[in-house]
C-alpha cells in the first residue's frame, strides 16, 4: 500500500516547538530596528498578528505589495526570509529527540489506521487487504522548514521538503499571481521566484514539484496532520481532491483543543467531523457531485494522540 503523509506546522508544535506565525511575529516586532532599510521599516509598523497560521501572513503580503515597485518587493521579501531563517533554526535547535520518541514516532507513521474508530478501522483494513501490493511504502511530503522529521530515522529519499530549510531554498509565498495584488509585480519574474511558491521551487531546478505530485498520484492512502488547508498551498489541496476523486482514501487528523467530546456526544463529533471534510473539500477544485463522492473517501481522526512524543527541550 502506497501511504504519502501530508504534515504541516501542526507537526513542530506538536513537539512543542515554538513555531507559529504568533511565535515569529512576538520575536520579530521586537528586534533591533538601527540598521532597518525605510521599506522593512515601514513594513513593520503594517505587521498583522490576527492569525497564528503561517498562510495568513504569505496572504497579507501578497495584498501589501499593492503599493510597493519590485524593488522593495524583493528587499522585503529577502529580509523576511533571512529574519525567519535564523528563527526557526534557534527554535530547532533547542530540542532533541531519544530512541524511544523515535520508535513512537515510527510506530504511529507505520500504523496510522489505530488512531480510528472500529468500524473505520475495519472499513480501512478491508481496503487495504484489497491491494495489489502487499508491502506498505511511505512516503512524506512536510511544509516546515525544520529537518525534525528527518531526525526520526525515516529514509531521506522517502521525504520531500515542499518549502524547503531554513538554509535552502526557504519558500515564503503565496500559491498563485492572482494572490499578488499588484498587476505590475505580476509580471516581474524577480517578484515571482520569491513570492510565488511553485515558480520559487522551479528556480532550484530540482524536481520536488513533481516528485510529490507524483507521490500524491500513486497514493493509496493519504494522511494530512497538522495543516491548515490555507489558501497560500492551495495546489496541494487539489492534488488530493484529485486523488480522492478516482478512489484514494485520506485521513485527516483534527486537533481542536477548545471542542472536545465525551463518550455521550457522538453526534456532536460527527458533526465536527463533517465540517473537517467539508472545509478541506472546499479548498479543492472539485464540482459538487464530485465533493460528495470524495467526502465518502474521507477519515477524520479527531483529537488522537498521533506524533504526540513529549520531545525534549535542551538545557
Amino acid at each position: 500500500m502506497n501511504i504519502v503523509y501530508l504534515i504541516g506546522n501542526g507537526f513542530d508544535l506538536n513537539l512543542n516547538l515554538k513555531t507559529s506565525y504568533n511565535h515569529f511575529y512576538d520575536y520579530y516586532k521586537n528586534l533591533p530596528t538601527t540598521n532597518d532599510s525605510k521599506i522593512v521599516s515601514d513594513f513593520k509598523k503594517e505587521l498583522w498578528n490576527k492569525s497564528d497560521k503561517w498562510s495568513y501572513l504569505e496572504l497579507q503580503l501578497g495584498k501589501y505589495l499593492v503599493n510597493l515597485n519590485a524593488n522593495d518587493a524583493v528587499i522585503l521579501h529577502d529580509h523576511l526570509v533571512e529574519q525567519l531563517s535564523k528563527y526557526i533554526t534557534s527554535e530547532e535547535e533547542k530540542y532533541s529527540f531519544d530512541e524511544k520518541q523515535k520508535n513512537i514516532f515510527r510506530e504511529h507513521l507505520n500504523n496510522p489506521f489505530k488512531k480510528l474508530l472500529p468500524e473505520e478501522i475495519s472499513e480501512l483494513s478491508k481496503y487495504r487487504s484489497q491491494m495489489n501490493n502487499s508491502s506498505t511504502y511511505i512516503r512524506i511530503i512536510t511544509f516546515n522548514y525544520t529537518r525534525i522529521i528527518d531526525n526520526f530515522g525515516v529514509d531521506s529519499s522517502a521525504i520531500e521538503h515542499i518549502h524547503g530549510f531554513t538554509d535552502a531554498r526557504m519558500i515564503l509565498g503565496v500559491n498563485d499571481l492572482s494572490q499578488i495584488k499588484n498587476t505590475e509585480l505580476q509580471k516581474n519574474t524577480g517578484v515571482l521566484y520569491r513570492y510565488v511558491k511553485s515558480a520559487c521551487n522551479s528556480t532550484y531546478r530540482l524536481g520536488h514539484e513533481q516528485k510529490c505530485q507524483q507521490w500524491i498520484n500513486q497514493a493509496q492512502l493519504i494522511c494530512l496532520f497538522g495543516l491548515s488547508f490555507g489558501d497560500t498551498d492551495k495546489n496541494w489541496w487539489v492534488e488530493v481532491g484529485t486523488a480522492l476523486q478516482r478512489g484514494c482514501k485520506a485521513i485527516i487528523f483534527e486537533h481542536n483543543d477548545e471542542k472536545t467530546y465525551n463518550k455521550n456526544q457522538g453526534p456532536a463529533q460527527i458533526e465536527a467531523e463533517d465540517k473537517v471534510k467539508d472545509y478541506f473539500l472546499s479548498k479543492t477544485n472539485l464540482d459538487k457531485d464530485s465533493i460528495n463522492s470524495a467526502k465518502k473517501n474521507i477519515y477524520v481522526a479527531y483529537n488522537t494522540d498521533m506524533f504526540k512524543l513529549n520531545v525534549n527541550k535542551k538545557e
